[in-house]
């Protein structure tokens, strides 16, 4: 959480977008990975459109041509799983019942 916030504070980061990218955060597979899901989704929704949260699967490169992203599309907010082959999974509507 230190280091989210450091970043947020500094001036050079102004405008930025953060993009955090995990493996089994989605799916419970990996509780470490789900923890930093909750840590980012919560500092995302304090400072909307600074992060991108982005759950990999296990055949996904992260390699550079993974995010095709430009200044002018709004993906603050969006939550999704990228799976093999560059298909997207999106999270929205629904997620199910609150226990």
């Amino acid at each position: 959480m230190g280091w989210i916030q450091d970043w947020l504070a500094d001036a050079a980061t102004d405008g930025s977008r953060l993009v955090v990218t995990t493996r089994g955060a989605t799916d419970g597979s990996d509780l470490a990975a789900a923890a930093v899901w909750g840590l980012v989704r919560s500092a995302q929704s304090e400072h909307p459109n600074r992060f991108i949260l982005l759950d990999l699967d296990d055949d996904t490169d992260r390699g550079g041509e993974l995010l095709d992203l430009d200044d002018d599309t709004d993906r603050g907010d969006e939550l999704g799983r990228i799976l093999t082959g560059g298909a997207r999974q999106r999270r929205t509507g629904d997620r199910g019942t609150c226990w």
